[in-house]
């Protein structure tokens, strides 16, 4: 029992840091390519892979860990973002294990209505919400690109949490 836990406490260390990472990659300026004055959002596809293969908790608590960090860089302390990703990753963890496997089609998928649900959330309730003028345009200049190159990011992570997942799997 003493070796598994090892090997689930290393896995587990080694998607947090990973997590952080990419946190500091997103919301430190400069760091992370944008184009157009379009930004990746990096933790939404990331967070979609590690509960395709963490499970509902898990992916859950990973969620909650990097829309924390998210919502920190913001300082609006609303909590949105950990929200979000609680629910993305809780709803991705347990279709995983009850409807559909673990591969890239379904990271894709769930990847691709994250993305695009959490650019029209956003607009809708801190865009049109707030008061600002066209909301419309911001969505289809800002936010949907984003929500595209963003989805695109799946391929990486998908690949990368798996290897982290086959290399330090545990055997029940």
């Amino acid at each position: 029992m003493e070796r598994e836990t090892k090997i689930l406490l290393k896995r587990r260390l080694i998607i947090a840091a990973i997590i952080i990472l990419c946190a500091l990659l997103q919301t430190t300026a400069g760091y992370f390519p944008s184009f157009f004055g379009v930004h990746f959002f990096l933790l939404i596809p990331l967070c979609v892979c590690v509960a395709v293969f963490e499970g509902e908790r898990w992916g859950g608590a990973f969620g909650v860990f990097a829309g924390a960090l998210w919502d920190l860089s913001h300082g609006g302390g609303d909590g949105y973002n950990a929200l979000f990703l609680l629910v993305i990753c809780a709803t991705v963890g347990v279709l995983v294990r009850y409807l559909m496997q673990k591969n890239l089609v379904t990271s894709l998928v769930m990847s691709a209505v994250a993305c695009l649900g959490y650019a029209i959330l956003y607009v809708m309730f801190f865009v049109s919400a707030q008061g600002i003028e066209r909301p419309a345009y911001l969505f289809v200049r800002y936010y949907l690109p984003g929500a595209a190159l963003s989805f695109l990011l799946t391929f990486i992570f998908y690949y990368l949490i798996r290897a982290v997942s086959k290399k330090y799997t545990v055997e029940y």
